[in-house]
């Protein structure tokens, strides 16, 4: 059985997987990229990890989701970026493949972690709102 479920940096569902991961339940990310949001691609942790292996940002959140053993099918409609999601590196398919190391994870779970990105945006429109008062 697969549960298909909102799930990125900004939306990392640790509780679900673990209640996932007790049932036997197989967690598939909806959205491993938050549909581009919040500049996820250019978030700064990511980047930076991206930089130091020679891999695209977007392929350092696909790596970090298949670490948590969680299925990803990324969308694209750039032939580039098909490519580079289907990097053998990537889903450990490689003897060069790198992994992320526990350290270099501590940043990337702590930017938004449990936080739903549609809440996360309705909270700062109203912080940003009260401050236009």
């Amino acid at each position: 059985m697969v549960n298909q479920i909102e799930t990125n940096v900004w939306f990392q569902r640790k509780e679900e997987e673990k209640f996932l991961k007790k049932e036997g339940i197989a967690h598939e990310a909806w959205a491993p990229f938050a549909e581009g949001n919040n500049d996820v691609f250019n978030a700064p942790v990511l980047k930076e990890i991206g930089e130091k292996y020679g891999k695209s940002t977007g392929q350092v959140m696909l790596r970090w989701l298949i670490q948590r053993d969680v299925i990803v099918i990324p969308k694209s409609v750039k032939k580039e970026r098909m490519k580079q999601n289907i990097d053998r590196d990537i889903h450990g398919q490689h003897k060069d493949q790198y992994v992320l190391k526990t350290e270099q994870l501590i940043p990337v779970l702590s930017i938004f972690s449990g936080c739903h990105l549609i809440k996360f945006l309705e909270a700062s429109a109203e912080v940003f709102a009260a401050h236009e008062s």
